[in-house]
C-alpha cells in the first residue's frame, strides 16, 4: 500500500473515531464537524484511488453534502 493510501486511511479513521468520541460526550456540534472532516478526507481517499487506478470514476455529483431543509 502507497504511503499516500496509507495516510488517507489513517486520517479518516482518526477522524471517524474523534467523530465517536465527540457523540459519547454528546457533543454534537463537535460530532458533526468530524464527519464533515471525515466525509472530506474520504473523497481525498477516492481521489487517491482513482490516481493509483485501483478504482474507476462513476458519472454523478462529485463530494455532494446534504444540506438540512433541501
Amino acid at each position: 500500500m502507497s504511503q499516500a493510501l496509507t495516510l488517507a486511511l489513517v486520517q479518516l479513521e482518526v477522524e471517524l473515531l474523534a467523530a465517536l468520541r465527540a457523540l459519547e460526550e454528546r457533543d454534537e456540534k463537535a460530532a458533526e464537524a468530524f464527519l464533515v472532516a471525515a466525509h472530506i478526507s474520504l473523497l481525498e481517499l477516492e481521489d487517491t484511488l482513482l490516481i493509483k487506478g485501483l478504482l474507476e470514476e462513476e458519472d454523478g455529483p462529485e463530494g455532494a453534502l446534504p444540506v438540512d431543509g433541501a
